[in-house]
C-alpha cells in the first residue's frame, strides 16, 4: 500500500533524491534541506557549468540564425544537466520509478519555461497561496515551482490538472506536462529563491471520473510488476 505522508509542516516531509537522471538508487532528503541547498550554493558549481553551455549554446544559436535559440539551447546544455543530482518532490520512493513509490509528499513541481521575466514571475508567485517555493532552473531560462496538493497518490495526476488549470487562468501561463509521480526536478542555484513560511492552501484537483478504488488497483498492479521487474533487474546485476 502506498502510505500518505506525514501531516506536519510541508518542509518537513521527506522525498528522494538521486546522483544523475539514469540513477534509480534513491536517498532520503527533507524538503527544506532541498530548498535550502538551492538558496545557500550546494550545487552552485555544478549548475553554474550548466548554466554557461546554455548561455555559449544560446548565442551559437542566435549566430546560426536558429528560429529557436531557446529550444537549442536546452538541447544543447542538456547532458550536463542530467549529470545533476535531481529530486522527486512528489514523493519518498524505494526506487526512482512510478511503482517505487511509498509515500506521496502533497508537492507537484510544475515546469515553467515560455517567461521572459523569471525574477519578476518568481516574486508574483508570493502572493499565490497555493506555491509552496518557487526558483530559478539549472539552465538559467526557466522556474520550477511547487505547488502544494493532497498527499495522495490517487488524486495525483487530478493535482496536475488542476495546476495546469490554475497557472493558466491565475498567471496566463502553461506549464511543461509534470503528471509523473517519480518526475525528477534538476537541482538549481537561486539564492533569491521564494519559500513560504507557514502552510500554502492545498489546491484541489480536478474533476475525474477515475474512482479511487479502480486506481488503487491499477497503481498496485503496476507497483507488483514494477518492484518484480526491479528485483529481477538487481539479480541479472
Amino acid at each position: 500500500m502506498i502510505a500518505v505522508a506525514n501531516n506536519g509542516s510541508w518542509q518537513s516531509v521527506t522525498v528522494s533524491i538521486v546522483g544523475a537522471a539514469v540513477d534509480t538508487d534513491t536517498h532520503d532528503i527533507t524538503v527544506a534541506a532541498a530548498l535550502d541547498g538551492i538558496r545557500y550554493g550546494c550545487w552552485k558549481n555544478p549548475v553554474g557549468k550548466v548554466r554557461d553551455r546554455y548561455e555559449k549554446a544560446y548565442k551559437k544559436a542566435v549566430e546560426d540564425g536558429s528560429p529557436d535559440p531557446a529550444r537549442a539551447a536546452k538541447k544543447g546544455a542538456d547532458s550536463l544537466k542530467k549529470k545533476l543530482p535531481a529530486i522527486t518532490f512528489s514523493g519518498l520512493f524505494k526506487k526512482r520509478c512510478d511503482a517505487g513509490m511509498l509515500a506521496h509528499s502533497g508537492l507537484i513541481c510544475v515546469d515553467i519555461d515560455a517567461c521572459s521575466d523569471l525574477a519578476a514571475l518568481r516574486d508574483k508567485l508570493k502572493s499565490d497561496p497555493y506555491i509552496a517555493a518557487a526558483f530559478i532552473s539549472p539552465t538559467g531560462s526557466g522556474l520550477k515551482a511547487l505547488v502544494r496538493t493532497w498527499a495522495d497518490v490517487t488524486l495525483h495526476e487530478r493535482s496536475f490538472l488542476a495546476a495546469r488549470r490554475h497557472f493558466k487562468e491565475a498567471h496566463s501561463i502553461e506549464i511543461d506536462s509534470c503528471k509523473d509521480l517519480s518526475r525528477l526536478c534538476f537541482v538549481s542555484h537561486d539564492p533569491e529563491i521564494f519559500v513560504r513560511h507557514g502552510d500554502a492552501e492545498i489546491l484541489e484537483p480536478a474533476a475525474g471520473t477515475l474512482s479511487a478504488v479502480r486506481f488503487n488497483q491499477r497503481m498496485l498492479r503496476y507497483r507488483l510488476s514494477g518492484i518484480e521487474r526491479i528485483e529481477a533487474e538487481a539479480e541479472a546485476r
